[in-house]
């Protein structure tokens, strides 16, 4: 009964080193890999893409799906993430409902970068789409109109 035991406890071990293992992925370059390994420690469910000039790693962190987008030289460019309105800071919160009362929100990013924290939300209602930028706690910009058809 022990043997089983032990057998069956190697067996579960082995399994999970494979869920937890850090190989470098063939497409990723060794330093994008190990700027990503040091920035977000733990990540998991990592898989990799390319974006223009940068390499994309989509991610798990806390039960929260990141994105990280670094440079060909392993630099750390952003982190970006989804997020729900009651995760903005109130005087955006508060800007929304006053001037867009009259839209819903379809998309919502929160983008952390060298410059700082930035949103971008996306904004409809039945005539016009409006993308949002705001790159403090205060302050929305229209960054782009669209009539729609």
């Amino acid at each position: 009964m022990k043997k089983v035991l032990l057998s069956a406890g190697m067996m579960l071990l082995t399994g999970l080193g494979g869920v937890f293992a850090k190989d470098r992925p063939a497409e990723v370059s060794k330093k994008v890999w190990e700027s990503f390994n040091d920035r977000f420690a733990g990540a998991l469910d990592v898989s990799w893409g390319e974006e223009r000039d940068l390499e994309i790693a989509t991610f798990r962190l806390d039960e929260m799906v990141f994105f990280a987008y670094f440079d060909k030289d392993g630099e750390w460019v952003a982190t970006a993430r989804n997020i729900l309105s009651d995760q903005l800071p109130i005087l955006l919160i508060m800007q929304l409902k006053k001037e867009y009362h009259d839209f819903w929100i379809s998309a919502l990013v929160e983008v952390d970068s060298q410059a700082g924290i930035s949103y971008f939300i996306t904004l409809e209602n039945a005539s016009k789409t409006l993308l949002l930028k705001s790159a403090g706690w205060d302050d929305w910009t229209v960054s782009k109109k669209d009539k729609k058809e």
